[in-house]
């Protein structure tokens, strides 16, 4: 786990000695493997800034290349303690160079010490400094050259890890030939210009500063270098200046400050070092570091302030009661006579965080508290330390109500005087606090609501853009009346932003109003959601799809603007699963009809303000809409691909269960009759009333409501039938043209550079979480050529716009989109507010660890964009495919190989009642275990399908192994948050791949709700396909590493997490628990916050466990690894027996 360096350095350590004791005794111990744990327990010494005990080692082992690292941390070389001119170390330090192969970095040691040399020689005119001058030259040159080689060396069409070490050469070489005009400098520095020559430093040191390492880089192979080498050039300013400290004038305060320019910059460079080791954990490393300050004879008072401060925190986040303690009596024992108002504000901020930490009174916190706000009222951290105090205090369970409400109005003050203050990123997780304590308010009057509208004038917009989502959401509460005051500013403000999110909303809300929401009945929806049915005849689908293709569709025209409108209302009506006839609609609650009418109030003042842009892009939305819909051959080759995953599902259901029952259940019938009786009349109608209507084959005219359910009641058969009418819809579509001109669609979009009032913006533009809209892409143009797509279940369009920059935007245009679209939504904005989160994170951002994701603008309730980064994108479904097109095997030969296996072995057993439903479930398992490795060892679906798919892509062995150490990172954070947040629907089909990156994206993918936890077998998809492709190696390597940098990021502290957290758990318990669910009850916001808040620390506990591990109860057993949460998830994952468990539809083969 990142930054326990101390807990691997023992264990390393004790590996060594074990191996050591055993000696060639033990046959399992190889020399390399000893080495491996040689270098990793290096590797944490140097972490830990112990470069004396390795020095030592070095000594013992007699290895030159550790005992230049260690001279040249520990200021050896003519730049420590010594002889009064350094020789002797200099020349111990250089002989230890030429027992070292010679890189860039050695090169520029030597280059440094012949500086030493050339300013040693300052004050003696006899020793001439030209030879000194050429050796520094020479020694940079062979550095430049050598530093070269080095990059030039590694991979050139892709840039790696393994670049930036490159990169940090080249930057140290930089620095040292800027060193080199440093000391021209001061070879002429004197009494007489003193101030003057000083002066001209400035710009390099200035430039010193600017120039440093990412905080995530490592603190022992990258910021101690940089320490040890500013720290000879500090070493060096001092030697030169500090004599001439007696000759200066002693009034002249300004040239004596100037004398000690060099102790400045060292405690300015030691407080950045001992920052950054505080932040990786080392603990140890920043206080040894911060302690080096005192020995110092002059310093900066700013910067005496940051090291107290660096001091108080590294004691704060301990964890002990006696590091609290101890940083408590740092903190009151600091005179602040000499610091500014606003620092003395941030300390007592910290001294009142201490205080509470510590569990002293409240009276005496607030106190403190208050006094820092009162230091300097424009301070927003003062201001965020006593919102967080009482924002704790506010939810305490032994509190009254009005004490909860005080506590809330000053928690809610403070963090909007914060994010007053504070105009930048920081201020949206105050934002989500603030969201949080409006839908919390318990108060009869509203009082949280009013301390609210006293701060609307100067709140920063901008920032509550990105929680556009849940301020539409609650528009239907208590807090409504906040909130459209918001979204009038926005809408004002950034009316692009708003217009989409609002018109859609609109939409849904006026449809809840009509008794939308209250209409239920089985079966699939809009939503992609799998119904089940049953039935077939392809002779009259070949028929009718071929009299579909010769005559068009002139005889349904007149038609189709009824039949899309009723099947819009079939397909987005949210029907749940065990709804079982329709029941009439019902009167909707108030909260819908008060939330309709704010969002008309909000969008009609939008349209006042801008008229001419809300035409214009309502037109281009309703054009996306209305004229990209997809036909009716693809709306039905969606509801067939529906019922066949659902049928699949019950059918491999029913057989586990040793269940002789095969029948089709009533609501999947129920639905394909309402789906035939929203059809538009004509020989497509015919052929699927006949297939899949009970008693249709009757009658194909009129209202089917009867008939005789055995025709296609048998379940098998009734897969076998779906699966023939997909054939026959994929060979229908696939023979259409994939490319249409957009032209004949929709001449507005083809002519939009002509017909456009306004500039409009590349849509989603505004989910990117910037710091302002000045950059952003206007729209152009939409290309010339619409794309159709076809992937597993459904059709869609792709166009492609150009903005006015030259740059080129894919929109995916999904229609329809699944039912929890909105979910969807809401999911993606807490991944991408977690990406920033991460971005802030060492673990993570060390790995590069981030959510790829792709925006998704809402256009309607049953229609949206989704806009991907360029490059090409495949499923991990139609890999299959393609790979078994390839081995000429039915695309669907594993799936049903897996049901007839078990329909036939299930028939082979006795009587279920004869059996014990414990010993059927044991024998059924392992029939299920034997399925899946026959398919694994046969050429139906091998383990290697994904290896040769990639291998053949890929163009050389460096680009194979970068892209699968890619891929197997990408698929860590995929079922990290599986795993965290218990998606569900995790098909292959919805799991895409970019071909040039690796990076994986999962659509359709929701929180199981209300528990967060999935009730799968497998906490997350590691199939065997995907094991093969990252191997063995990966898996213990990068794929368990980044699973816990993502645990120990999103965690370690946690509050932040909570923050985002916290508000996107309260909308997703209120989806789940709104009037229109079934079973549903209406519940108001505060009762919803509080199973919000249960939820987020579940989860929290959930992530948590991934970075931690219980100690052993015994005292004589050893303590299991760190690794071992992450170790059993992954085991569970593999498993064959539970991996067999899942769905066919889930292809656990795959």
């Amino acid at each position: 786990m990142a930054g326990k360096w101390a807990e691997a350095q023992a264990e390393w350590e004790t590996a060594q000695i074990h191996a050591r004791a055993a000696g060639t005794a033990d046959p399992r111990l190889r020399p390399t493997e000893a080495a491996l744990w040689e270098t990793r327990w290096t590797a944490c010494t140097g972490e830990l800034q112990q470069w004396d005990l390795l020095a030592d080692v070095a000594r013992h082992d007699m290895s030159a290349s550790l005992t230049v690292k260690a001279a040249w941390r520990l200021g050896l070389g003519g730049f420590g303690s010594g002889n009064a001119d350094g020789t002797e170390e200099r020349d111990g330090l250089r002989a230890a160079l030429l027992s070292v192969p010679e890189t860039s970095q050695t090169c520029a040691m030597e280059a440094t010490m012949h500086l030493a040399e050339l300013l040693s020689q300052r004050e003696d005119p006899h020793n001439p400094r030209e030879e000194a001058r050429a050796a520094y030259h020479r020694a940079c040159e062979r550095s430049v050259h050598l530093a070269l080689s080095e990059w030039w060396a590694l991979p050139h069409n892709r840039v790696g890890k393994g670049h930036l070490g490159a990169l940090r050469g080249l930057q140290q070489l930089v620095e040292v030939q800027e060193a080199g005009r440093l000391t021209r400098t001061l070879l002429d520095v004197g009494v007489g210009g003193f101030e003057e020559r000083v002066q001209e430093l400035r710009p390099i040191l200035t430039s010193w500063r600017e120039r440093l390492p990412l905080e995530w880089e490592p603190v022992g192979k990258v910021w101690s270098d940089l320490m040890a080498w500013r720290q000879r050039m500090y070493g060096l300013m001092n030697k030169v200046l500090l004599p001439l400290v007696p000759l200066l004038s002693a009034a002249d305060t300004s040239a004596n400050s100037l004398a000690y320019r060099g102790y400045h910059e060292t405690a300015w460079m030691v407080n950045r070092f001992a920052r950054v080791a505080r932040k990786h954990g080392l603990r140890e490393v920043c206080s040894a570091q911060l302690a080096r300050i005192y020995t110092l004879p002059n310093i900066e008072i700013s910067e005496a302030f940051v090291k107290l401060r660096e001091q108080a925190r590294c004691h704060f986040r301990g964890g002990g009661w006696a590091d609290v303690a101890s940083g408590l009596e740092v903190i009151s024992h600091t005179n602040l006579m000499y610091f500014t108002p606003r620092q003395k504000a941030e300390f007592f901020a910290l001294k009142g965080s201490f205080m509470d930490k510590l569990g002293l009174p409240v009276e005496g916190v607030a106190a403190t508290m208050s006094q820092a706000t009162k230091l300097d009222v424009g301070h927003a951290k003062a201001w965020v330390a006593w919102g967080r105090f009482n924002d704790r205090l506010s939810g305490l369970p032994d509190i009254s109500d009005t004490e909860r409400t005080t506590h809330a109005v000053r928690a809610l003050e403070c963090y909007m005087q914060a994010t007053i203050i504070q105009r930048e990123a920081k201020a949206r997780r105050y934002i989500a606090r603030i969201l949080w304590l409006l839908g919390m308010d318990v108060s009869a009057n509203g009082e949280v609501g009013k301390a609210f509208e006293t701060f609307t004038e100067d709140i920063p917009i901008w920032y509550w853009l990105t929680f556009l989502p849940q301020l539409l959401v609650s528009l239907g509460y208590r807090e409504a009346k906040q909130v459209r005051l918001i979204l009038i500013k926005m809408s004002k403000a950034f009316p692009q932003a708003l217009h989409y999110h609002l018109r859609t909303a609109r939409e849904e809300l006026a449809w809840m109003r009509h008794g939308g929401g209250r209409r239920q009945g089985g079966g699939a929806d809009a939503s992609g959601r799998r119904p089940q049915d049953g039935g077939l005849d392809v002779g009259g689908l070949r028929e009718a799809l071929k009299e579909k293709g010769e005559s068009g569709e002139k005889e349904e025209a007149p038609k189709k603007k009824e039949v899309e409108a009723e099947k819009k209302e079939e397909s987005e009506s949210g029907r749940p699963e065990g709804s079982q006839l329709p029941q009439p609609p019902q009167p909707p609650p108030p909260v819908f009809r008060t939330a309709l009418d704010h969002v008309e109030e909000v969008m009609s003042m939008l349209k006042t303000a801008f008229p001419l842009l809300a035409l214009t892009v309502e037109t281009m939305s309703g054009q996306l809409v209305s004229r990209l819909k997809p036909s009716s051959e693809e709306d039905l080759y969606r509801l067939i691909c529906a019922l066949l995953y659902d049928a699949t599902q019950h059918l491999a259901m029913r057989l586990s269960s040793g269940g002789k029952d095969l029948t089709l259940p009533s609501p999947t019938i129920a639905h394909i009759r309402r789906f035939a009786d929203s059809m538009a009349r004509g020989s497509l109608r015919d052929a699927f009333i006949r297939a899949f209507v009970p008693g249709g084959g009757a009658s194909t005219q009129g209202e089917v409501h009867s008939g005789d359910v055995s025709y296609c009641g048998h379940l098998p058969t009734h897969v076998v039938r779906l699966r023939r009418w997909k054939r026959e819809f994929e060979r229908y579509l696939d023979a259409q043209p994939t490319f249409i001109p957009l032209e004949t669609l929709s001449t507005y979009l083809a002519d939009f550079e002509h017909q456009r009032f306004e500039d409009v913006e590349i849509p989603g533009q505004y989910l990117l979480l910037r710091d302002a809209s000045t950059h952003f892409v206007k729209l152009e143009r939409f290309e010339p050529i619409v794309e159709v797509i076809r992937d597993a279940g459904a059709c869609s369009r792709r166009l492609r716009v150009r903005g006015q920059d030259g740059s080129v935007h894919r929109l995916l245009l999904q229609h329809p989109t699944p039912r929890v679209v909105r979910r969807e939504e809401r999911m993606q904005q807490f991944m991408r507010l977690m990406n920033d989160l991460l971005a802030r994170r060492w673990p993570a951002r060390s790995m590069a660890l981030a959510f790829h994701l792709p925006l998704l603008i809402p256009l309607s309730p049953a229609v949206r964009i989704i806009m991907e980064p360029l490059g090409p994108y495949r499923s991990l479904l139609e890999i299959a495919e393609e790979e078994a097109g390839r081995r000429g095997v039915d695309r669907d030969a594993a799936v049903r190989h897996f049901l007839s296996g078990l329909d036939e072995a299930v028939g082979l057993l006795p009587a279920s009642t004869l059996m014990s439903p414990s010993k059927l479930a044991g024998v059924v398992r392992g029939i299920r275990v034997d399925l899946m490795s026959q398919i694994l060892s046969s050429p139906l679906s091998p383990s290697t399908t994904l290896s040769r798919w990639v291998e053949r892509r890929m163009r050389s062995p460096t680009d194979l192994w970068l892209y699968r150490r890619r891929f197997t990172e990408h698929l860590a954070i995929a079922s990290f948050t599986t795993y965290l947040l218990g998606l569900g629907y995790r098909y292959p089909s919805r799991m895409r791949i970019s071909l040039d990156t690796g990076a994986i994206h999962c659509l359709e993918s929701h929180p199981t709700l209300p528990t967060f936890s999935s009730a799968d077998p497998v906490p997350f998809r590691l199939s065997p396909t995907l094991q093969d492709f990252c191997t063995p190696v990966g898996i213990e390597g990068p794929f368990l590493q980044a699973m816990m940098s993502m645990g120990q990021s999103m965690t370690q502290p946690e509050d932040e997490f909570l923050d985002v957290f916290a508000v996107f758990v309260r909308d997703e318990m209120v989806a789940w628990s709104y009037p229109g669910r079934a079973g549903g009850s209406s519940t108001s916001m505060s009762e919803e916050g509080s199973g919000g808040t249960k939820e987020g620390g579940g989860v929290t506990s959930q992530a948590s466990a991934t970075t931690e591990t219980t100690t052993s109860s015994s005292p004589t057993s050893p303590a299991p690894p760190i690794t071992q949460p992450v170790l059993d998830l992954i085991a569970q994952a593999t498993h064959p027996h539970h991996l067999a468990q899942m769905d066919p539809n889930w292809a656990p083969w795959l």
